[in-house]
């Protein structure tokens, strides 16, 4: 029996291809995200308890994982070619091929260290480099004076324009930010104020990782209610705020833990923190022709029938898991969050319109909404 590889490598146009796929679904997944609404949610609240005015709006959080997934899908176009006809100063290059991961049918997770280790390189790089106007000299020479030969211009021609487009990529990488892969960074986390009431402060966390095990991006959105007296969240500006280092640790949990444990261990480990929401979501798998692993992402089964009569199509996937806790009671003069023993969760594939009726059938009485690109 032949063993299927961990990965597969793809050069030149098909390298392009399938980050140009990636990326324009990822854009269809952030632009519907932002506009979704979802009525389950609300349903679930007003179950749940009288106090879910507590919470922050539901429609705002869809938003917040729209700008969280348009984040992922900005750190993926680093792998590509950028040419903007218009703009060309935003030209930029490096990667000339890439692996895909057989278990995601993304980007393998050595491109995502890869990407990293250049961006720590950057100014050595840019170092090596020929400036803009010495590759300007390069090109002048050529077609100025008789130094090649004839068919061998082009070619020379190219290769200054790619040194150009290196150099460009790597002034745009040293000044970006990207999500980390590293456990010894520590967890970077975004905390905004979202209102005061007295005693209490409700605040909104969130952050992006990039998991080595499972060879995606995870986004996390928890909003907690904050006891000022010994805060773990302390103001740096009117509605931004820095999360201690005792607090971050918290927050660092492992891909297999479940939405309601993560809430449910905040509420325990600290006495002034109160949490009532909290969101985790996956963006991938990529269910295409380099997805050829059934585990840890077993492919829908509609997947393989597309496949056969479409190689270069692919399925989107995004799964949310959320635990919902508006409601306190007090144990023994300790405020702890009622926390319903479950995990609520909903799923979008995103796929070619021309399949959707076909995709949309293979999920019917399922949770899982349909995005088209």
């Amino acid at each position: 029996m032949q063993q299927i590889p961990t990965s597969i490598t793809v050069k030149d146009k098909e390298k392009e291809r399938c980050l140009s796929q990636l990326d324009n679904y990822l854009t269809v997944l952030s632009k519907n995200l932002k506009g979704e609404l979802e009525e389950k949610q609300l349903k679930i609240l007003e179950t749940i308890g009288d106090q879910y005015g507590r919470m922050r709006s539901h429609v705002i959080t869809y938003e917040q994982l729209s700008n969280m997934v348009e984040q992922v899908r900005q750190e993926y176009r680093w792998l590509a070619t950028q040419t903007d006809t218009d703009n060309p100063e935003n030209n930029r290059s490096y990667f000339k091929e890439i692996d895909m991961n057989t278990e995601t049918g993304m980007p393998y997770h050595t491109e995502i260290i890869k990407l990293n280790r250049l961006k720590e390189q950057a100014q050595n790089k840019l170092i090596e480099l020929p400036s803009y106007n010495e590759a300007y000299k390069l090109l002048e020479n050529i077609i100025m004076q008789d130094l090649i030969e004839i068919e061998n211009v082009p070619n020379k021609i190219k290769e200054i324009q790619e040194l150009a487009m290196n150099r460009n990529y790597f002034e745009q990488l040293k000044d970006t930010e990207l999500i980390s892969w590293k456990k010894s960074n520590g967890l970077k986390v975004d905390a905004t104020l979202i209102k005061s009431m007295g005693a209490e402060e409700l605040w909104n966390i969130a952050w992006t990782r990039y998991s080595m095990s499972r060879g995606l991006f995870q986004t996390t959105i928890l909003d907690v209610w904050q006891d000022i007296v010994n805060p773990q969240i302390t103001k740096v500006s009117k509605k931004k705020g820095e999360v201690s280092d005792l607090l971050k640790q918290e927050l660092d949990f492992g891909e297999e833990n479940t939405a309601w444990y993560m809430l449910k261990t905040i509420d325990d480990n600290f006495l002034n923190l109160h949490p009532v929401h909290l969101s985790k979501a996956i963006v991938g798998p990529f269910e295409n022709k380099y997805l050829l692993k059934d585990k840890p992402y077993k492919p829908l089964s509609i997947t393989n029938e597309l496949l056969q009569k479409d190689v270069n199509t692919g399925i989107l996937r995004f799964k949310r898991q959320y635990i919902y806790a508006p409601n306190h009671q007090e144990e023994n003069g300790v405020i702890k969050q009622i926390i319903p023993r479950k995990d609520w969760s909903d799923e979008i594939i995103v796929c070619p319109g021309k399949y959707s009726p076909k995709v949309s059938k293979s999920v019917l009485g399922t949770n899982i909404r349909i995005f088209e690109v």
